[in-house]
C-alpha cells in the first residue's frame, strides 16, 4: 500500500487532502520518509534524458590505421563508388522510410513479475520490459515512428493492460483495450 501511495503521489493523482496525510506520514516514519525518498530518487532517472551518443573509447594496444574512415578523401571514394554502383544498376535504390525516434514506455506494476508490450509499432509481437531494480517500475526504449499507434501492456498471468499515463485508448477486437500513442512527424 505505502509503493502505490507513493506512486500516487510522485504522479500527482493524489487530492489535497491525501497528500496532507501523505506527508505528515512521511514526517512520522523514517522508514516510510526513506523509500518515499528512494523512489523520488528513481523517478528523477526515469525522467532524466537518454544519452543516445556513445563515446570514443581508444582501447590500448592498438594502432591506430593510417586511412581513418572518416577522413574526407575515404568518405568522397565510397560516395562515388556507390554512385558509379547505383548507376550501372547493381545496388538498388531504397528511398528513405519515415523517420522513427526512440520513446520510453514505463508503467509501475511491483505485482507483475513480467511485463510486455506489444503494439502497431512492434508488429503486434510481444516485447519484454525491463524491471528498474526492486522499485515496481518496468521500462522499455523502442523505436516508434510519426503517427498513431495502438499497443498494451502484458502482465503475464495478470492480463493485458492499456497505459495509465496515455489517456488516450479505444476498444480492441478481443473484449479488452489499446492505448493510443500520436507521434508527430518532424518539421
Amino acid at each position: 500500500m505505502n509503493d502505490i501511495l507513493i506512486s500516487q503521489f510522485i504522479d500527482n493523482e493524489l487530492d489535497l487532502d491525501t497528500k496532507i496525510d501523505f506527508v505528515h506520514q512521511v514526517a512520522e516514519d523514517q522508514g516510510y520518509a526513506a523509500e518515499a525518498l528512494a523512489l523520488l530518487r528513481q523517478e528523477r532517472r526515469l525522467r532524466a534524458p537518454v544519452a543516445y551518443a556513445t563515446p570514443a573509447v581508444e582501447l590500448p594496444g592498438r594502432r591506430r590505421s593510417r586511412f581513418p574512415l572518416w577522413r574526407p578523401v575515404t568518405l568522397a571514394l565510397a560516395g562515388l563508388a556507390a554512385g558509379i554502383l547505383l548507376m550501372l544498376g547493381i545496388m538498388p535504390a531504397t528511398e528513405p522510410g519515415p523517420a522513427s525516434f526512440p520513446h520510453r514506455f514505463v508503467i509501475y506494476r511491483p505485482d507483475a513479475a513480467q511485463v510486455r508490450i506489444a503494439g502497431s509499432f512492434t508488429a503486434w509481437q510481444s516485447v519484454p520490459l525491463n524491471r528498474i531494480g526492486e522499485s515496481g517500475y518496468w521500462e522499455v526504449e523502442l523505436e516508434v515512428g510519426p503517427g498513431e499507434h495502438r499497443y498494451a501492456f502484458i502482465l503475464g498471468e495478470l492480463g493485458r493492460v492499456t497505459d495509465p499515463t496515455v489517456p488516450v485508448r479505444e476498444a480492441d477486437d478481443f473484449g479488452g483495450y489499446n492505448s493510443i500513442l500520436t507521434v508527430a512527424a518532424a518539421s
